[in-house]
């Protein structure tokens, strides 16, 4: 008896396909999180493609059974969906950069439309053949052997046991040990390889054949950029150290949109945001305070961590929240970060607080995910009443907010609003007075005075022009009930940042 007569067979066939459809969907969220996000508007985005996709695929797999029942029929759908899909990583690497890069700057067409175009190309037409094969599969088996009752049942519960693979699989092993890509690759061969067995000797030759100019393919278009240090997939996003010049790395995350961490050997302050942290722990120093305890939510490469060691030596000490603990290494490798007396907890920066009993002095949240975007967890007013628990009477909590669109940003005005309604002192400062700009809040239980930073300054003339800035640009904010409040239940991050890039 032919191995296609049995009835198993046919079964691991719809297993494999329910497992392959799952993993994709997966993976389809770590193609597209380098360009577009992870946020829910991408995930939405997945998650309708697919299901479109697989609708499509339900209604021509049942037409299609109905016209030409022939079991090579199927295996020939099944050949081809592998073949497509050892095809996706290849194509997504370049069709990605011309859609991030094709529509524009607006943050509500680029996430949005973009996500959607994206997963819709690259993953509609492998989804919509593992579509096909539910419905001619029971078609087949049901006029096999009967029982078409029994038969669902049994195909639709090994399918779906076959999807809970698909979605723990790769979360949980092959992406963090093979990567994104060559999980999709392995869903591929899976698929050609469950329909070896039932092919001619001859189809058989063409699937090993377009294996190997798949992976040869592969292979070839994968391009080494000079400026490199490293480059490494961890469990939430891709990471690039890299030497854009003799004297800069800088630390990148998935697409590069931003830079997360600057580091140079020869020139300390950046230029950038990281520098004003250099003047929180002059804010509240005072003579009787010999040290003053810092928590960083948020490292990356560890820019902020190293100024301030740089500036205050052992009158401070140093704490960071990072998630990513390949982040964590790769900083202490090439950014300079081993030499920072810093103690780095890998874990998400709300937990810890959850579960630390510690209490600091300053407590800097500079936490992104998608490079653009801060965790709404990080924003909303259960957050700030556990950073005040966590703060010292006299210390202060600061924000890194990067508001893209206008100067006025929505975005700042709730986060600021929401933490009105907990700190009794809240300060706005735009670091610069045009779009795109980041600004730096900070919350305090007293009033700040710029001005307090005077004696430090005078030691570094270096930062004048700092303080000097953050004087002229920081107002304080107070509750405003027209404003929205963010809330566990309620925290719009995604259409705010839209708000500001639409208007």
């Amino acid at each position: 008896m032919k191995i296609t007569e049995k009835r198993w067979y046919w079964l691991l066939v719809g297993t494999i396909s329910g497992l392959v459809s799952l993993s994709l969907e997966i993976c389809a969220s770590r193609l597209l999180a380098p360009h577009f996000g992870s946020s829910t508007i991408v995930w939405s985005s997945i998650i309708g493609v697919v299901l479109l996709a697989l609708s499509a695929g339900y209604f021509v797999g049942g037409r299609l059974a109905e016209k030409i029942l022939d079991e090579q029929v199927l295996l020939q759908v099944i050949t081809t969906a592998g073949i497509v899909v050892l095809l996706v990583p290849s194509i997504a690497k370049y069709l990605l950069v011309v859609i991030s890069t094709g529509l524009g700057v607006n943050i509500y067409w680029f996430v949005t439309a973009g996500s959607v175009l994206a997963s819709a190309l690259i993953f509609g037409l492998p989804i919509f053949l593992l579509g096909v094969v539910s419905p001619y599969l029971i078609t087949l088996l049901a006029s096999k052997y009967g029982h078409l009752g029994n038969t669902a049942g049994q195909l639709f519960a090994l399918s779906t046991l076959g999807s809970l693979a698909g979605t723990f699989l790769p979360t949980l092993i092959f992406i963090p040990w093979i990567g994104a890509n060559y999980t999709i690759l392995g869903s591929g061969l899976l698929l050609l390889l469950v329909t070896v067995p039932g092919l001619s000797k001859h189809r058989t030759g063409v699937i090993a054949f377009c294996i190997i100019l798949v992976f040869g393919f592969r292979h070839i278009m994968i391009i080494h950029s000079s400026a490199n240090i490293a480059e490494a997939e961890s469990l939430y996003q891709q990471i690039r150290v890299t030497a854009p010049n003799q004297e800069q790395i800088i630390m990148q995350f998935d697409a590069g949109f931003g830079v997360q961490s600057i580091y140079n050997k020869n020139k300390l302050l950046t230029n950038l945001y990281y520098d004003y942290a250099t003047l929180l722990p002059a804010l509240i120093t005072s003579p009787n305070k010999t040290s003053t305890k810092i928590l960083c939510i948020g490292l990356a490469g560890g820019t902020i961590p190293r100024l301030l060691h740089h500036y205050y030596q052992n009158s401070v000490t140093l704490e960071a929240v990072e998630i990513d603990a390949l982040a964590s290494k790769l900083a202490r490798q090439y950014m300079g970060l081993g030499d920072v007396p810093v103690e780095v907890h890998t874990q998400d920066g709300r937990p810890f607080l959850n579960s630390t009993q510690n209490t600091y002095d300053i407590i800097y949240v500079d936490a992104y995910q998608n490079e653009l975007q801060i965790p709404w967890t990080l924003t909303t007013k259960e957050f700030w009443d556990l950073a005040k628990k966590h703060t010292s009477p006299d210390g202060l909590v600061a924000m890194n907010i990067a508001a893209i669109g206008q100067i006025d940003s929505h975005l700042v005005s709730a986060i600021t609003n929401t933490a009105s309604k907990v700190f009794p002192f809240v300060y706005d400062a735009p670091l610069t007075q045009q779009k795109n700009s980041n600004h730096l809040i900070i919350l305090s239980n007293n009033s700040i005075n710029i001005n307090n930073t005077q004696t430090f300054v005078t030691s570094h003339p270096e930062l004048e022009s700092l303080k000097l800035s953050l004087e002229k640009s920081i107002t304080q904010k107070t509750y405003n009930p027209s404003l929205p409040v963010l809330t566990d239940d309620r925290a719009p991050i995604e259409w705010l940042m839209a708000r500001d890039n639409l208007e």
